[in-house]
């Protein structure tokens, strides 16, 4: 339902990812949501564009502000949840950048366990972790 709405934010990661890459040396061109590397193409995909997991971050947000009792402050919930999308977005440009090294450069086992196996688990996990972090970084806990 979403989904057409999400293209600005798929151009925007595609571009941030082509920047990344080519801080490496890496020949690559970006046209719109593609980017392509040695002869190799990788497309930023409305269900790759992060979308889910932005609003997943939201909600762990939300419940972390809820249980810590941190959401009757105003500046701790708009620290944390202005926190989460900037994390998210980040995490999810980094992920993006990755999977373009790797299937770009011949790396398939890499692009597969990022992608398709528990490295997208491991990868979701910490980055969920953060906000359990920025979190206490808010409250002045370490």
């Amino acid at each position: 339902l979403i989904e057409p709405l999400v293209l600005p934010l798929q151009t925007f990661i595609a571009g941030t990812a082509g920047f990344i890459l080519i801080q490496f040396n890496l020949d690559i061109t970006v046209i719109g949501t593609n980017l392509f590397v040695g002869g190799r193409i990788v497309e930023v995909a409305p269900h790759c564009a992060g979308l889910k997991m932005l609003f997943t971050s939201l909600y762990v947000s939300l419940m972390l502000l809820y249980w810590s009792g941190a959401l009757q402050s105003k500046r701790s919930t708009i620290l944390l949840l202005s926190g989460a999308v900037a994390i998210s977005v980040s995490a999810n440009i980094l992920r993006n950048t990755l999977l373009t090294l790797f299937h770009g450069t011949g790396q398939d086992a890499a692009f597969e366990w990022l992608h398709e196996s528990w490295g997208g688990d491991l990868y979701s996990a910490c980055m969920l972790g953060t906000l359990v972090l920025l979190l206490n970084v808010i409250e002045g806990k370490r």
